[in-house]
């Protein structure tokens, strides 16, 4: 999706809302790899476990994700492999002891084969999500709780969209989608079926507040 798509749905969220109330090969951290230096302001290193995210890894030592993956050169978490020692800068004290529910993290919209990836070109633009492909299941769920505030059924050509609100200054953005199942208003659980693909490759977005994030700090591998 071009940029322009995201000031559009921003507006239209904007609006919603009224009427509802980026490639840098990373660092190895295996044995014989470089690690990132630590910086003056200090930090501790975090060895990545199997199914930890980006984003749960930074919200255990109440850091910022985007922080983080500066901090260690990440700009696909897909290089976010088992074993790899992460630095997590400004950091003097362990993980929190604070157990995260399931329900805060994101999980894949849609299972299937990403064919655009976050920050890649094409003639509508740079994409500022990820278009996913499905498999044989078609169903888009919801990637985690909220409330849906927005619902086009063909928004400016880009198929029909729906947002969703998480609350806590994130949204995501659901577009190309068929048979929506939800409405404005409706509050969904991580993991509902919100649409079904049709057969049709799904662009998703992950914003906190009016800035795309890159999926793939967000969504396990």
């Amino acid at each position: 999706m071009a940029s322009g798509f995201l000031k559009i749905v921003s507006a239209g969220v904007a609006a919603a809302c009224m009427c509802a109330a980026g490639c840098v090969t990373a660092p190895k951290g295996h044995v014989g790899g470089s690690v990132p230096v630590v910086p003056a302001e200090g930090g501790i290193y975090h060895t990545v476990m199997r199914g930890q995210t980006l984003w749960r890894i930074a919200r255990m030592y109440g850091s910022d994700v985007d922080r983080v993956a500066s901090a260690n050169n990440i700009q696909d978490a897909r290089q976010l492999e088992v074993g790899r020692r992460l630095l997590i800068p400004g950091v003097s004290a362990g993980p929190s002891p604070v157990i995260l529910a399931a329900d805060e993290d994101f999980m894949w919209p849609v299972k299937g084969t990403v064919v655009l990836g976050f920050g890649q070109a094409s003639d509508a633009g740079v994409n500022k999500g990820i278009n996913i492909r499905p498999h044989h299941d078609h169903g888009v769920r919801a990637a985690r709780s909220g409330t849906v505030v927005f619902l086009h059924d063909d928004f400016l050509d880009f198929g029909p969209t729906i947002i969703i609100d998480h609350g806590d200054g994130f949204l995501t953005v659901y577009a190309g989608a068929a048979d929506i199942s939800v409405k404005p208003g409706d509050i969904v659980a991580r993991g509902n079926t919100i649409a079904n693909a049709g057969g049709r490759a799904i662009h998703f977005e992950i914003r906190r507040g009016a800035v795309s994030q890159n999926p793939f700090f967000y969504l396990s591998q």
